[in-house]
């Protein structure tokens, strides 16, 4: 997927980029999730931002790693797990 960076999320690294977003997060411990350019367009959604302790992020970091190194029916389990405990407002 393509993720148009500009200014306002400059200072950011990529963590994770998924079918439908990517995370990325700076130094601080913020987080911002950005959508996909087709869900963008279809449902006109904006980024959303998180901030998480140190511990937190430490602990989504260690699933972002294990989504990356698992089989694609495991990824999926994680990435909702992803969602439900760290993306929700």
């Amino acid at each position: 997927m393509t993720h148009d960076l500009d200014s306002e999320i400059m200072g950011y690294k990529l963590l994770v980029d998924f079918p439908d977003f990517a995370l990325y997060a700076d130094e601080h411990d913020n987080l911002v999730q950005r959508y996909s350019m087709d869900l963008v367009a279809k449902y006109d959604l904006e980024d959303k931002k998180y901030k998480f302790s140190p511990e937190m992020m430490a602990y989504l970091k260690n699933y972002i790693v294990q989504y990356k190194e698992a089989e694609a029916e495991k990824k999926q389990i994680i990435k909702r797990y992803i969602e439900q405990q760290f993306l929700k407002q």
